[in-house]
């Protein structure tokens, strides 16, 4: 409840400041543009980190622990993968660091800048216990995104097409 107020007050105060000097009309556009945008591009980086990873569904044994996965660390190994960052391009400033996905699980509170530095001990850390490090090219991962929504928009359609016959 504090929190949406919080932000009821910032959106009250933000839109009386800024409205007087660019108009109502600049200031919704750019509300609207601003989150869309911001959308699609949050929606790249997510998908670039785990779209090439299968879903993993929880089995339960009779104490209720996952048979799949016993413990965290494990489950982030086989569901997340890294994006591995190319001189030319700064990945890890484009993306907040999320290019570093597996550091980012493990560490959600660790400052963006110390994910190149704990990523050789994570990855000591997989080694160690047998888990696999996923850390594929930038091509590779948007290649494995479009292949991805290819794939589910062919299952969509054949499930439209199955109901519309019916």
């Amino acid at each position: 409840l504090l929190a949406a107020l919080g932000l009821a007050i910032h959106i009250f105060v933000w839109t009386a400041s800024v409205a007087p000097a660019v108009g109502y009309f600049k200031l919704i556009l750019f509300y609207f543009l601003s989150l869309h945008l911001c959308g699609v591009y949050m929606g790249w980086v997510f998908a670039l980190n785990h779209y090439m990873k299968p879903m993993i569904r929880k089995e339960l044994d009779t104490n209720g622990f996952d048979i799949n996965h016993k413990d965290w660390v494990s489950s982030i190994a086989y569901t997340t993968q890294n994006v591995d960052t190319i001189p030319i391009i700064p990945l890890p400033f484009i993306t907040g660091g999320l290019c570093f996905q597996i550091e980012h699980h493990m560490f959600p509170q660790m400052p963006r800048h110390n994910y190149p530095k704990v990523a050789p001990l994570v990855r000591a850390l997989y080694k160690k216990h047998q888990l696999p490090y996923h850390s594929v090219p930038l091509t590779e991962a948007v290649s494995s995104v479009i292949r991805t929504v290819k794939k589910t928009q062919t299952i969509a359609r054949k499930i439209a097409a199955a109901s519309s016959s019916r």
